[in-house]
């Protein structure tokens, strides 16, 4: 009785598959079919469009700083904006960070494009918090921009953002 019941079950779920994961693509196709700034075929456009000039800080729930003195709502934002500013002013330091957490390509990636990268971050200074995903986010489309595989940007992004604590 219960092998009939787990056949069942695998039965079910492996028809079910295929079907749930065509669903999900109409969907995304035709979300994006609605929108003429999106290319149909490229259902990741939907996360992040990586044809802006710079991120923009209403997506976080966040703003531009208004004045100069202005005091960041968080430690965690004046930490990050600690690192970013590291990162700005020697790359290389995050380097080897990268490479530890992100793989070779993905480090090479970002030293031979950070001239790409570098007007990203620097934007994400004059937002008063900064999110820690708005930095992967940022490192990302400077790398798509400059020609890098979505997979090695991926861990290039990724890898800053975890390492970021590091550089302190």
């Amino acid at each position: 009785m219960i092998k009939r019941m787990i056949t069942l079950v695998l039965t079910v779920m492996l028809l079910a598959v295929p079907f749930t994961s065509y669903a999900a693509e109409s969907t995304i196709s035709d979300s994006c079919s609605n929108n003429s700034a999106y290319d149909s075929n490229d259902k990741s456009a939907i996360l992040l469009d990586v044809n802006e000039d710079v991120l923009d800080p209403n997506d976080y729930g966040t703003s531009y700083e208004i004045e100069k003195g202005i005091e960041t709502r968080s430690v965690g934002t004046g930490l990050i904006k600690k690192a970013i500013k590291i990162v700005l002013k020697d790359y290389k330091k995050a380097v080897p960070i990268i490479e530890k957490l992100g793989g070779k390509r993905a480090a090479t990636a970002f030293s031979k494009h950070f001239n790409k990268v570098s007007p990203q971050l620097k934007a994400l200074l004059k937002w008063s918090d900064i999110p820690y995903q708005a930095v992967h986010d940022a490192v990302y489309r400077g790398l798509i921009n400059a020609g890098v595989s979505r997979s090695t940007a991926t861990k290039a992004a990724l890898a800053l953002k975890e390492g970021l604590s590091w550089l302190l």
